[in-house]
């Protein structure tokens, strides 16, 4: 259980704001599966990346790199789901 506790202190009184929050098995449930969602799509990014390098190597041609790696690099980079 998380507890804040804030004081504020006046010329004649001292007030104390008590918070409590107490995360539900859905909230964290929800934050495993958004952090697990999240991870998939950053590796999705990296491998669009990789796929864009290797494929510049292998075939000497950079037509694929300048599709892929804009792509990954806007996938990694976001915070946002944008695969759904």
């Amino acid at each position: 259980m998380n507890t804040t506790v804030r004081t504020y202190e006046t010329q004649n009184n001292t007030y104390h704001l008590i918070k409590t929050v107490k995360t539900t098995y859905e909230q964290q449930q929800e934050r495993r599966e958004n952090f697990i969602y999240m991870v998939k799509q950053k590796l999705l990014g990296l491998a669009l990346i990789l796929i864009g390098i290797v494929s510049c190597a292998v075939l000497k041609d950079a037509t694929t790199m300048l599709f892929t790696s804009p792509v990954g690099l806007l996938i990694v980079l976001t915070k946002d789901c944008i695969l759904n």
